[in-house]
């Protein structure tokens, strides 16, 4: 668990909205609104979500998700704590269809410290990082909404999925692909269970000539 140096009790930061393009709404000047050690900001806003593929996504203008966030500054960082909460678009894995998943996400992570210019930083706390005094905290929203997405993509535990023959979506209608082509080398299995089911049988697998 972290342990940051003991600051003194600051007041109920206000929270603020913040409005713009998407990607620049998640740039915060960390420098020029916490400037000490325990200040503390709050901000919220919203923005549109459009997956690109498996488990990528960008941040465009919109309101599929609402953001809050507490923003402090700690020795050598910052921390960040706040919820996600919206709706993002995927495709159905057995229809095709695209439905909307919902998510409210709990997050709080510390961005640390470093220069434009920076070496790699391994640790623990090197996944996050306020360069040059900016926060961006986009990179902090993509990791914690993807994390949050189901492995197997399916609109409802109930959907029929589409016909591997024709494509017909069999949440909706009914296709004549019941009756499918046998291999060859399981006809005389198809003609023993028919013949199960009307005259009986002696128990013997019709021969390659019957």
């Amino acid at each position: 668990m972290r342990e940051f140096h003991n600051v003194p009790k600051q007041e109920k930061p206000q929270e603020h909205s913040v409005d713009g393009h998407a990607h620049e709404i998640f740039k915060i000047d960390v420098t020029n609104v916490m400037s000490n050690v325990g200040d503390s900001k709050r901000i919220k806003g919203t923005s549109g979500l459009t997956p690109i593929k498996g488990y990528e996504l960008d941040f465009v203008s919109g309101a599929d998700m609402e953001w809050k966030v507490e923003m402090r500054r700690v020795s050598g960082g910052v921390e960040i704590a706040g919820s996600l909460k919206g709706g993002v678009e995927l495709e159905c894995a057995r229809c095709l269809h695209a439905f909307s998943f919902p998510f409210d996400i709990t997050i709080r992570e510390v961005a640390i410290f470093v220069s434009s210019g920076y070496e790699e930083v391994e640790g623990p706390n090197s996944e996050y990082l306020v360069v040059d005094g900016v926060l961006d905290l986009e990179p902090v929203f993509r990791d914690a909404i993807c994390l949050s997405l189901p492995h197997k993509r399916i609109c409802a535990p109930s959907c029929r999925g589409i016909c591997p023959v024709c494509g017909a979506d069999l949440n909706v209608e009914t296709c004549e692909c019941a009756s499918r082509k046998i291999d060859i080398r399981l006809k005389p299995l198809l003609q023993y269970k028919e013949n199960l089911s009307t005259n009986g049988s002696d128990g013997k697998l019709p021969g390659p000539s019957e």
